[in-house]
C-alpha cells in the first residue's frame, strides 16, 4: 500500500510504544490506539505503518502487522476467479466506515480464504458496531475452523457481557486446554469474572476458587482492583449467610457498596464501605456520604471488638474518607448489654467516641434500608452531644481558621518564630494539630510536643531534649528524602530514665538536629522541606509572678533555639501560650530573657460569625438540631464567637430541650441566658483568675468596664495613660473587648453579664 513503511516493535507500554524503522533504524513513538485492535502485538513483531508527526516530532500511525505469528495466520488467499483480496478490501471498507460493505467482504473472505485474522477482525468490527450477538456468531463459526486460545478467550469475554455464563464457562474451559503452563492466570481471571456475574450461591463460591487461582498465577500488579473487589464481595456473600444479607441490605435504593475488605480472620467477618446516595439521610443526620459497616459472622461481639473497630474507623476515615464519627455493625442479635456499652460511649462527655450503631440480623432481613436506618440513626445519633467537645479537633471536625492558618504558614515559610497566644479553649492546640496534619502533604517535618505532658517531677530540660529527639527520629526515619547516618540521642533511649547521668543530652540533641538540617539543605531546592518545632502550653516551662519555678536550663534552651533559628532558614519555631510573657518579659529571675521580643506575636481570633455559624450548623445537624435564622447571631453576640463557649451554650440548649428533631430559636437563646450564666461559672471564673494572675491591670480594666453602667461602655480615653495602654492591647488581642466609636465594650456579652453578677467577689 502506497505510503506505508516497515519496522519492528521495540518496546510496549500501557498507552504507547516505540518501533525501530527498517530503512533508517530510527526509533518512532506511537500511541497504542494506532494499532489494529484485532491483533495481540508483542515486542519484536514486524509491522507496517504510515509516517506521521506530532508536537514532538515524527511518529508512527495506522500500525498493522507485516508478518504475523503462526497462530495468527494472516496469509492472504485470493479468489481464483476474481483475484480480489477480500480481507484487505474489508479492512479498507471498515476504516472508511462502510460497515455493511465490510461485512459482505468479511463473509466472502471467510468463505474463500478463512484465517484467524479474518475471524478476529470481523468479530471486532461487529462488537464496535454494538452488534454483540452477531459478533458471537462470528466467534462460534470461527472456532469450528480455528480452535485457538485467542478466539476462545475473546468469545468468552463477549459471552460474559451477554450473560451467556454457561457458554462462557465452556469456552474458557476449552481455552485452558490450549494454554501453555504458566500462562493460565488470565483465563482463571475470566472464569472468576464469569462466575461472579452469574451471581448464584454456587457460582459465587466458584468465583472465589478461580480468582484465588488467578492471584497465585498473576503478579499483584496484574490483578485488577475491580476483580479484587469482586473477590472480596464473593467471599463476604459466600462465607456466611449474614454477609449475603448485609450485602443485599446495603445494596438497596439510595445506597451502594463501594468496597469490601475481609477481616484478618476471614471467618470472623468483613468491613463494607457503603456509599449513601440518600440525600435525606445525609441532611437529616449530618453523616458523611460514605460510612464503614462491620459485619460480624460470629455470634457474640465483645468490648475488645468495639475497641478494635474504633481504631479501624479512624484508619478508614483517613484512608478512604469514610465518616469518622459513625459506623454500623451487623450482628446476630443486639443484646441489652451491648446496647448499654454503645449508648454509654455515645453519651460520654469526656471523650468523643464515634457512634457505633448495631443492626441485628432480623432487622436487615425484614426491614427496608432507608426506613430502618432512618429510625436507627434517630434513635442513636440524637443521643450524641457533638457540641460538648473538650479536646483538640482536627480534620473534618476543625472549622474555619483559614486566615489564622495562612498567617502561620506564611511566617513558617519566612522562618519567622511565632508566638500564638489566646484565651484557654479558644483553639490554639487544635490550630497547631491541624497545621501539622496539613503539612504532611508537603513533606515538611512538624514536631508537636504538648508541654502539659511534661512529668511533674521533671526539673530540667533533659526530658524536653529527649522528647524532641524521639519525635524527630520517628518522623525523619519515615521520610523518603531525609537521611541521618548516625543518631546521637533520637531513638537511642526508650525512656528518659535510660539516659546516663553524665550523658551530654543537649550536645547530642544538637548533633541530631544539625544532621537533619544538613540533610534538608542538601535536598533539591524546589522540594526542600521545613523543620518546625511546635511547643504547646509554653507557660509550663517558665517561672511566673506567683513564685512558680521554671525548668532549669530555660535560658540555655531558648538561647540555643534562637541561634539555630537565626542560622538556618530551614528551621522554624512556634510556641503557644495563654499569655505572651515569653516574648514580653525582659528578664526572668534577674536574668535577661533570650526569647524577649523574639517571637512574632499572633493572638488567636475568636470565630467570625460565618465560621461560627458553619461550625454550629454542622455539629447540630448530626444531633437532629437546626437553628432558626436569628438563633446563631444571638449565640455569637452572647459568646463573641468563642468556639468553646459557643459549643457549650449549644450543649446546654441540647440538654434543656430534649425533643428531636429540634429547631433552636432566638427566643430559646434569650430565655436560656440567665440559667447558662450559672452553668458556665467555672469556665468564666478560670478566665478571670488567669487575668488576675498574669494581667492584673487587664483585670481591673474589665471590672471598671463592667461597672460603667448598663450600657457596658467606657471611654477609651481612660485607658491611654500609664500601663492601661498595654492592658488595652492585650484585651484587644484576646478579643475580650473591642473598640466601637471611640469606646470600649466587651466582645462577649456573656462575660459582661457574668462580671456584673460576680463583681462583688473581686473587690
Amino acid at each position: 500500500m502506497a505510503g506505508r513503511h516497515v519496522g519492528k516493535i521495540a518496546s510496549l507500554r500501557k498507552r504507547f510504544g516505540f518501533l525501530n524503522t527498517d530503512d533508517s533504524n530510527v526509533r518512532l513513538y506511537f500511541l497504542r490506539t494506532e494499532q489494529d485492535e484485532a491483533f495481540d502485538y508483542q515486542v519484536g513483531d514486524k509491522v507496517s505503518y504510515v509516517l506521521g508527526e506530532n508536537d514532538i516530532g515524527p511518529c508512527a500511525l495506522d500500525i498493522k502487522p507485516d508478518v504475523v505469528s503462526p497462530e495468527l495466520d494472516a496469509s492472504i488467499e485470493l479468489d481464483k476467479d476474481t483475484g480480489q483480496d477480500y480481507m484487505a478490501q474489508a479492512v479498507i471498507a471498515r476504516d472508511n466506515r462502510r460497515f455493511d460493505h465490510a461485512e459482505t467482504l468479511f463473509r466472502k473472505a471467510f468463505e474463500v480464504s478463512p484465517s484467524l485474522q479474518v475471524v478476529l477482525s470481523f468479530a471486532a468490527m461487529e462488537k464496535s458496531r454494538g452488534r454483540k450477538k452477531e459478533a458471537m456468531e462470528v466467534y462460534r463459526e470461527g472456532l469450528k475452523k480455528f480452535p485457538a486460545r485467542k478466539i476462545y478467550e475473546d468469545a468468552a469475554t463477549l459471552a460474559i457481557s451477554l450473560a451467556l455464563f454457561s457458554e462462557a464457562r465452556s469456552l474458557l474451559t476449552k481455552a485452558l486446554e490450549y494454554a501453555k503452563p504458566g500462562t493460565l492466570g488470565g483465563i482463571y481471571l475470566l472464569l472468576g469474572r464469569n462466575a461472579f456475574k452469574e451471581d448464584t450461591a454456587a457460582s459465587l463460591k466458584e468465583s472465589v476458587i478461580h480468582y484465588e487461582r488467578a492471584i497465585q498465577t498473576l503478579s499483584p500488579a496484574s490483578f485488577p482492583g475491580s476483580d479484587l473487589r469482586s473477590l472480596n464481595i464473593a467471599r463476604l456473600r459466600g462465607q456466611h449467610h449474614r454477609g449475603n444479607l448485609a450485602f443485599s441490605f446495603f445494596s438497596g435504593e439510595g445506597f451502594k457498596i463501594i468496597d469490601v475488605e475481609p477481616l484478618d480472620a476471614v471467618t470472623q467477618g468483613a468491613d463494607i464501605v457503603v456509599g449513601i446516595v440518600d440525600k435525606e439521610l445525609i441532611e437529616s443526620f449530618g453523616v458523611e456520604t460514605t460510612i464503614l459497616v462491620r459485619v460480624y459472622f460470629k455470634a457474640q461481639v465483645s468490648l475488645a471488638d468495639i475497641d478494635e473497630l474504633t481504631e479501624k474507623i479512624a484508619v478508614s476515615a483517613a484512608a478512604r474518607g469514610t465518616d469518622e464519627q459513625l459506623s454500623l455493625i451487623v450482628t446476630a442479635s443486639v443484646s441489652e448489654d451491648l446496647k448499654k456499652v454503645l449508648f454509654s460511649r455515645i453519651e460520654n462527655k469526656n471523650k468523643l467516641y464515634p457512634a457505633v450503631i448495631p443492626l441485628s440480623q432480623e432487622e436487615i432481613e425484614t426491614g427496608a434500608t432507608h426506613a430502618t436506618l432512618n429510625e436507627l440513626f434517630g434513635q442513636w445519633l440524637y443521643r450524641r452531644d457533638l457540641f460538648n467537645v473538650n479536646f483538640p479537633v482536627v480534620g473534618r471536625k476543625f472549622f474555619g481558621r483559614n486566615r489564622d492558618l495562612d498567617e502561620l504558614k506564611h511566617s513558617i515559610t519566612d522562618s519567622i518564630p511565632v508566638g500564638l497566644f489566646g484565651l484557654r479553649k479558644v483553639g490554639k492546640t487544635s490550630l497547631l494539630k491541624e497545621l501539622s496534619r496539613r503539612a504532611r502533604d508537603n513533606g515538611d517535618i512538624y514536631v508537636y510536643v504538648d508541654l502539659l505532658r511534661v512529668p511533674g517531677d521533671v526539673k530540667n530540660f533533659s526530658w524536653i531534649y529527649w522528647r524532641l529527639s524521639l519525635e524527630l527520629h520517628r518522623l525523619v526515619s519515615s521520610s523518603e528524602t531525609l537521611k541521618v547516618q548516625s543518631w546521637r540521642l533520637g531513638g537511642r533511649f526508650e525512656s528518659v530514665l535510660d539516659i546516663p547521668d553524665d550523658f551530654p543530652v543537649a550536645t547530642a540533641f544538637d548533633a541530631d538536629l544539625t544532621s537533619i538540617l544538613r540533610s534538608i539543605d542538601s535536598s533539591p531546592a524546589d522540594s526542600r522541606p521545613k523543620l518546625v518545632l511546635l511547643l504547646d502550653e509554653i507557660e509550663r516551662l517558665l517561672p511566673n509572678s506567683q513564685g512558680k519555678e521554671g525548668l532549669s536550663g530555660y535560658f540555655d534552651f531558648f538561647s540555643y533555639l534562637r541561634g539555630v533559628s537565626q542560622e538556618s532558614s530551614s528551621f522554624s519555631l512556634v510556641v503557644t501560650g495563654a499569655n505572651a510573657a515569653i516574648s514580653e518579659t525582659a528578664q526572668f529571675e534577674g536574668r535577661d530573657n533570650p526569647a524577649f521580643n523574639f517571637f512574632k506575636e499572633i493572638y488567636l481570633r475568636l470565630l467570625p460569625s460565618p465560621e461560627c455559624n458553619a461550625m454550629l450548623s454542622a455539629l447540630g445537624r448530626g444531633m437532629g438540631i437546626k437553628f432558626e435564622k436569628g438563633a446563631i447571631p444571638a449565640i455569637v453576640k452572647l459568646t463573641g464567637g468563642h468556639p468553646f463557649f459557643s459549643r457549650q451554650f449549644c450543649s446546654f440548649l441540647a440538654e434543656k430541650y430534649i425533643e428531636r428533631p429540634l429547631l433552636v430559636t432566638d427566643t430559646m437563646v434569650d430565655e436560656s441566658v440567665d440559667q447558662y450564666i450559672l452553668f458556665c461559672d467555672k469556665d468564666m471564673r478560670e478566665i478571670f483568675e488567669r487575668l488576675s494572675r498574669d494581667y492584673p491591670d487587664e483585670k481591673e480594666f474589665c471590672l471598671a468596664l463592667a461597672l460603667n453602667g448598663n450600657k457596658g461602655h467606657i471611654s477609651s480615653e481612660l485607658v491611654k495613660s500609664g500601663s492601661s495602654g498595654i492592658a488595652l492591647r492585650h484585651l484587644l488581642g484576646y478579643q475580650l473587648i473591642e473598640l466601637e466609636g471611640g469606646r470600649a465594650k466587651f466582645t462577649m456579652l456573656l462575660l459582661d453579664l457574668w462580671l456584673k453578677r460576680k463583681i462583688g467577689e473581686f473587690h
